[in-house]
């Protein structure tokens, strides 16, 4: 039975993903960022692919028009609520409730240090094998599968794909720590994996209580009265959920703490201010993310 949705971008992850999968793919969402003259080639290859393996094509031509309506400057946080809408829409549409997606090992680490480097307070670091959006169930089975190992596997198969020449510029951050790792020594990639393991199973059952009350905060919207009650431990740590789910990094332990003591505290009807233009409103009942224009 063709139970899954799957991310395909027409790089060599998602197509070796693709290829692997193709027996329990119902469709293939794409979309095209009109971003670069070759993604023109890209959605052309998915395509192809879908219509000879018979699998449904869907694709998402993303327009100026689009990107203006978000009202947000970063380019890769836009991308990434455009995809994840679009990935949530066709899964209504086709009543499928689970998508593959083909982040690999090296995403992992790039996710992971890129995380280091914000200073977060993450008690997880890198991305995780499975999640939900909404009530979509995201699969990730190529995570522990390196870059270069996919690559070669469409060689060997003969399975067509494009390389997104962006992926090379220095033009995002992700790019920068892209080619600092893929400088490092095989030794030097697998001690980093390693230590990254060694962190995210030491803070596994914390993470788990801090997920827990993050939902049930989450399912009361944010109310004060339920954010009082999670305890102390780990109220920064439920704070940087919220605030990474709003697209806001960077926040000290410091500022997360004074955030939990704002949350906690009598005043009503306040603002704390996050970030030039953000704000963490509070007024009786619950807190609020408000963006200046």
């Amino acid at each position: 039975m063709k139970e899954y949705l799957a991310a395909v971008s027409g790089g060599p992850d998602s197509m070796a993903l693709l290829d692997i999968y193709k027996d329990k793919i119902h469709a293939a969402c794409h979309i095209n960022y009109n971003k670069r003259e070759t993604a023109v080639r890209d959605k052309n290859i998915v395509k192809q692919y879908c219509k000879k393996h018979n699998i449904k094509f869907y694709c998402l031509d993303v327009t100026k028009e689009m990107y203006v309506s978000y009202k947000q400057h970063n380019f890769q946080t836009v991308a990434r609520i455009i995809r994840y809408e679009f990935f949530l829409k066709v899964a209504h549409k086709t009543n499928k409730k689970k998508i593959l997606i083909a982040h690999n090992l090296d995403d992992f680490a790039e996710t992971a240090y890129m995380q280091q480097v914000r200073s977060s307070n993450s008690l997880f670091y890198g991305i995780a094998k499975n999640n939900c959006y909404n009530d979509l169930l995201i699969e990730r089975p190529l995570i522990n599968k390196r870059k270069q190992a996919l690559e070669d596997y469409c060689i060997k198969h003969k399975i067509p794909y494009g390389i997104d020449e962006t992926n090379l510029m220095d033009i995002y951050e992700r790019n920068k720590i892209r080619k600092l790792i893929s400088s490092w020594s095989s030794l030097m990639f697998k001690k980093y994996i390693k230590q990254i393991n060694t962190f995210n199973k030491k803070n596994a059952s914390k993470l788990k209580t801090t997920n827990r009350w993050f939902n049930k905060w989450s399912e009361s919207k944010y109310q004060n009265n339920v954010f009082i009650k999670i305890p102390n431990s780990i109220k920064i740590h439920v704070i940087y959920i919220f605030l990474s789910k709003n697209e806001i990094h960077g926040c000290s332990s410091k500022k997360l703490d004074a955030i939990a003591k704002f949350i906690c505290s009598d005043n009503l009807n306040v603002d704390y201010r996050l970030a030039e233009k953000t704000l963490l409103h509070k007024n009786k009942n619950n807190i609020s993310i408000i963006k200046l224009k």
